[in-house]
């Protein structure tokens, strides 16, 4: 089952996050983070978003799903500290 994640930061979804069980390697699990960018405004009809290059990592299912997901967006350059980690309802 995948879960799956909206990353903030004051605010705005700054990029997309999700967990799963590992296809192919018992007890371990795929986290994966997908920034997005934003360029343009609402107000004159010139936003545009793009999701960019994802991040991905597999972690042992013991750890906090969170911690990971934090793990991988360092990878991504982006600060997990600033930012807030918010489970998607299914």
């Amino acid at each position: 089952m995948t879960n799956k994640y909206q990353v903030n930061f004051k605010g705005r979804t700054i990029a997309l996050g999700y967990s799963s069980p590992h296809p192919a390697f018992e007890n371990q699990m795929l986290v994966s983070i997908i920034p997005i960018e934003r360029s343009g405004k609402w107000v004159d009809d010139t936003l545009e978003l793009r999701l960019t290059r994802p991040y991905h990592d597999i972690f042992p299912q013991t750890k906090e799903i969170i911690e990971a997901l934090q793990e991988v967006l360092a990878q991504a350059k982006i600060e997990p500290w600033k930012c807030d980690v918010i489970k998607c309802d299914d």
